[in-house]
């Protein structure tokens, strides 16, 4: 599988994967996937994460080879989030199609549903976001999801 990326794609893989490769025997434990994917620029969700799982480690030893790795990291990227995919969500929460979310509404959609933040993680998106805001406090949502693209690629 490694062999169906390009070889600076595989070799920026690999330097990456070796690095969770801490007994340097050819395994990176389960519990590593998600942050290596993120560090590797894929964009999973929790719940991503686990649905793959069984992809990276059909054996069901509790880690991942380089191939496993590289057959998720296959999948992450064919399921990345596109600017379009971001705007269709915030529209979709936005019956109104005024362009703009209270920071209530946000608060409420990105706290109940789909892989949920905690208050934490919320408040520090808040922060992150608050240059978005307009002068009212409402996300602006085609400036976030600008912001948001630029921060998962960055």
């Amino acid at each position: 599988m490694a062999s169906a990326f390009d070889d600076v794609t595989r070799q920026f893989l690999k330097r990456n994967y070796d690095v969770f490769d801490r007994d340097k025997i050819g395994r990176v434990p389960l519990a590593d996937l998600i942050t290596l994917l993120q560090i590797c620029g894929a964009t999973p969700s929790q719940s991503d994460v686990e649905s793959w799982k069984i992809e990276a480690d059909p054996d069901g030893r509790g880690s991942m080879n380089f191939d496993g790795f590289c057959r998720v990291m296959m999948i992450a990227f064919q399921n990345m989030k596109t600017a379009k995919d971001l705007k269709n969500a915030f529209q979709g929460i936005d019956p109104d199609g005024k362009g703009f979310l209270s920071q209530h509404e946000l608060r409420y959609y990105l706290t109940r549903y789909g892989d949920c933040l905690s208050t934490e993680e919320m408040n520090e998106f808040v922060e992150e976001m608050r240059s978005e805001m307009d002068m009212e406090g409402n996300f602006v949502y085609s400036d976030l999801v600008y912001k948001m693209i630029h921060e998962m690629f960055h």
